[in-house]
């Protein structure tokens, strides 16, 4: 994405490029469910928000929205309540999925 930005380049085929970012986002969510404790894998994915939407990309984000619900709902999430910086950027990222929970 910063080389797009850096060369003035337009992505063409938007909706294929916005089909791929939705299941990469999905992708990543179930590595993020398989290693709940992983902060640093959440912090990238919702690094990839501002920039989806800087270059007007609409993923399809039905499946991960899903799976963010489920995950937000299983045990194992209380049992981080001792890590504050896991719980604000798994937060942040249903804002970025807009599932709210």
């Amino acid at each position: 994405m910063g080389e797009l930005a850096k060369w003035e380049l337009k992505i063409e085929d938007l909706s294929k490029v916005s089909r791929l970012a939705g299941e990469s986002i999905f992708k990543e969510l179930k590595r993020i469910s398989a290693e709940r404790s992983n902060t640093k894998r959440i912090e990238r994915l919702n690094r990839v928000f501002p920039l989806l939407e800087q270059f007007k990309l609409e993923p399809i984000l039905y499946q991960s929205q899903n799976l963010y619900f489920e995950i937000s709902r299983e045990e194992d999430v209380e049992t981080l309540s001792n890590k504050p910086e896991w719980i604000k950027q798994f937060k942040l990222l249903g804002e970025n999925l807009g599932v709210k929970v």
